[in-house]
């Protein structure tokens, strides 16, 4: 989707990634390990694909997601201090994926508000209760459906 300023999202994204990262690290102190696809330990099927993660001994206790949104997106996220409605499932998805996972932090990175460019706003596996369990229940269940008709329209 291109946004008003004619930027594709996707493209500012990627552009801007590497200095939201830059900045949570001065701003935090936490080193951040960029990665490709984590797969789950018993799902194979089930996976998330982190924009970086922390890691603490042998374990990676923290992540991150950075989101490069338009400016107005921006404020939004800023002003209500809340990972939009939209990212939840992914946000959640962190969760199910690396159950060492303790803390998200859900980055809101745009240059052009001078103001405010960096936010973060943390998210606990504690705040979110039994959400990752219910989740990842959908999932498998969504995945077994799927495999039984592939199965029978193969035999």
């Amino acid at each position: 989707a291109i946004d008003p300023d004619g930027e594709n999202r996707m493209d500012r994204g990627i552009r801007l990634e590497a200095e939201a990262v830059e900045l949570f690290t001065k701003k935090t102190g936490k080193k951040v390990q960029q990665v490709g696809l984590c797969v789950h330990d018993d799902y194979p099927d089930i996976i998330n694909s982190p924009d970086g993660l922390i890691q603490k001994g042998n374990k990676y206790p923290e992540a991150i997601e950075i989101k490069c949104l338009n400016s107005a997106r921006h404020l939004q996220a800023v002003i209500e201090n809340k990972v939009p409605d939209e990212y939840e499932a992914q946000k959640i998805q962190y969760f199910i994926v690396n159950p060492d996972l303790e803390r998200l932090y859900f980055i809101f990175y745009d240059p052009r508000v001078l103001s405010k460019p960096l936010h973060i706003i943390e998210v606990t596996r504690e705040e979110l209760g039994d959400l990752p369990a219910k989740y990842l229940a959908f999932q498998l269940e969504q995945i077994n459906e799927v495999t039984a008709i592939v199965e029978e329209l193969a035999f």
